[in-house]
């Protein structure tokens, strides 16, 4: 047998015992898919919704990233806008402005221009 027949044999070889281990893996799978109790689901669920919901991710900004956000809006013509934002939250420019509105701020700068 030439070198080029059985190199072909051996892939064919590899390729069905390829095929037999991924039918295994997928009966595998619905075995252990199916196994779930439909009482464990229920009690999984229950328990999830007994878990307190977690409040969602407030993004905190720091200083540079508010700066940023501003001066690119200014730079496009906002200046009054952005000036106005400031005051709002007892600002006359960024280095008066408190940390704890910085999350308010860039939410309410995302808007300006967008109408």
């Amino acid at each position: 047998m030439s070198k080029m027949s059985e190199l072909s044999m051996v892939i064919d070889e590899m390729i069905a015992c390829g095929e037999g281990m991924i039918k295994a893996a997928t009966k595998l799978k619905e075995l252990f898919s199916a196994d779930a109790q439909p009482e464990e689901k229920a009690l999984s669920e229950t328990k999830a919704e007994a878990l307190p919901k977690e409040e969602p991710a407030v993004k905190t900004y720091s200083k540079e990233d508010v700066r940023g956000i501003l001066a690119s809006k200014s730079a496009k013509g906002y200046g009054k806008e952005v000036k106005a934002l400031l005051s709002k939250y007892g600002a006359d420019k960024l280095s008066t402005l408190s940390p704890e509105h910085y999350a308010a701020v860039v939410a309410e700068a995302e808007v300006i221009g967008n109408a």
